[in-house]
């Protein structure tokens, strides 16, 4: 299993959408760390641990440039393989995993 802690491996308290806009943005998550981690999982068939929980929480923007973000920069396989081996985890705040399923599916169905 491929596993990334927001609070541990990211930022304690993360940003907005946008690199430009400031700090440990989504968009800067998703290239450093999300994007890589979805590509060794899928090189290596495994499955992509996501730990929400610590830190200060995660705006919905935050969430959906990384996640949806990941979803239109991979390809259609690449994404329907990350859709189904995905596991979040969030305790603190439990209506964010489904926002992040949410935002992946909808970027997934945009996929032809």
């Amino acid at each position: 299993m491929i596993c990334i802690n927001i609070f541990k491996d990211f930022a304690e308290s993360t940003g907005g959408r946008d690199r430009e806009k400031g700090l440990f943005s989504g968009q800067e998550f998703r290239e450093d760390l999300l994007y890589p981690k979805a590509i060794e999982a899928i090189n290596n068939k495994d499955k992509l641990f996501i730990d929400l929980d610590g830190g200060y929480g995660h705006s919905s923007s935050f969430l959906e440039e990384a996640f949806g973000g990941l979803i239109r920069q991979l390809s259609r396989e690449q994404a329907e393989y990350i859709i189904n081996n995905i596991e979040i985890k969030s305790l603190d705040e439990p209506r964010k995993k489904e926002d992040i399923k949410l935002f992946m599916m909808d970027e997934f169905s945009k996929k032809h």
